[in-house]
């Protein structure tokens, strides 16, 4: 399945994922730099103050793969994730219209 989220300035984007396979992954393109968070739980709501992992200043192209994060992603309980696109140069008060796709694989 591919998802494309489109945005214009700051946004959130969340995803649940209910099983609990190890080899569920995703492969992420985006031009503006995103944060990741992923809490343990398909239940759980992953964000800013609630997280088991955090990635910053994702951009271009890459995997997050299951495998890579066992004790976050591969347990019976799914996962939770959200990423923040940071679609805003704060200095100059610019918005930016960003794309992100998404493509689920398990």
């Amino acid at each position: 399945m591919v998802v494309y989220k489109k945005s214009y300035g700051p946004k959130y984007h969340s995803f649940h994922y209910s099983g609990s396979s190890t080899t569920s992954n995703m492969m992420v393109s985006t031009v503006v730099p995103l944060d990741i968070y992923i809490s343990i739980d398909a239940s759980s709501e992953a964000n800013q103050f609630n997280h088991d992992v955090l990635l910053k200043d994702i951009t271009g192209d890459f995997t997050l793969d299951a495998a890579d994060y066992p004790d976050y992603m591969g347990q019976s309980s799914g996962y939770s994730l959200t990423f923040f696109v940071q679609g805003i140069d704060e200095p100059t008060n610019t918005l930016f219209n960003n794309t992100v796709k998404i493509s689920f694989f398990t």
